[in-house]
């Protein structure tokens, strides 16, 4: 896709009382493949909530181990921060 093909496309956006209508900008390849069933949704969901919840896990677990272990200045510095960023 060269310049004025993008150029072509944005000026192809629609808007519409419920926004902006983005299958206009969409490329035909995509809207050619078959949709997803709601099962696929449902596995790639608990896939990705089942990471969001390992990773705060081993998040709080370093936190745990940085302020009970390690009384360093730096340290409470770096529990102060991973804190503020929950």
């Amino acid at each position: 896709m060269n310049s004025s093909d993008k150029s072509v496309a944005l000026q192809n956006v629609s808007s519409t009382n419920e926004g902006i209508c983005l299958t206009r900008i969409q490329h035909s390849h995509w809207m050619s493949q078959p949709e997803m069933s709601p099962e696929t949704h449902l596995v790639l969901g608990s896939i990705g909530a089942f990471m969001f919840i390992t990773s705060l896990a081993g998040n709080c677990a370093v936190m745990f181990l940085f302020q009970r272990y390690l009384d360093f200045f730096i340290n409470i510095f770096i529990v102060t921060v991973f804190k503020i960023i929950l």
